[in-house]
């Protein structure tokens, strides 16, 4: 299974402003992720390389799994 990231998360991996990354999402900017969990915003691998490359980061760190599913 992929990991599952918060936005606060993906901001910290890509050494962006969560408040920047909150705003590209708000106005179209970057695509709105269609997976939530509890009604936060939660982003796969995938999502986060289309962010990275968005906000135009060459590195993403390394991060961990805060938002979860019941799927198991």
């Amino acid at each position: 299974m992929d990991k599952i990231y918060s936005t606060g998360e993906v901001a910290q991996m890509l050494g962006i402003p969560r408040h920047k990354l909150e705003y590209a999402i708000a106005n179209g900017h970057v695509a709105e992720t269609t997976l939530r969990f509890l009604d936060k915003r939660c982003f796969t691998d995938d999502d986060v390389r289309r962010i990275a490359e968005y906000f135009s980061v060459q590195e993403i760190q390394e991060g961990g799994q805060q938002c979860s599913s019941s799927n198991t």
